[in-house]
């Protein structure tokens, strides 16, 4: 999954973004799309324990801030 709402820092114009990555676990993935280069960064990989419903994010001067609700869903659950 991306998010549907990405931030723009007013100062470089460099793109901030995240998805879940999906895998043996789950890792919440930071990217940064700089439009001088075109190039997508990825910034950081943060393993996650259980599946957080993360639907936005908030872009500071010196941080990325992620609205994380206390829920989270129970994968298993959900294919059973």
């Amino acid at each position: 999954s991306f998010t549907a709402h990405p931030k723009r820092d007013p100062k470089t114009q460099d793109v901030y973004a995240y998805g879940i990555e999906k895998s043996l676990g789950l890792n919440l993935k930071v990217y940064r799309l700089s439009p001088q280069s075109g190039r997508l960064t990825e910034l950081y990989s943060i393993s996650q324990d259980k599946a957080f419903v993360i639907h936005d994010m908030l872009l500071t001067e010196n941080n990325i801030v992620f609205v994380i609700a206390p829920l989270y869903m129970n994968l298993w659950d959900m294919i059973q």
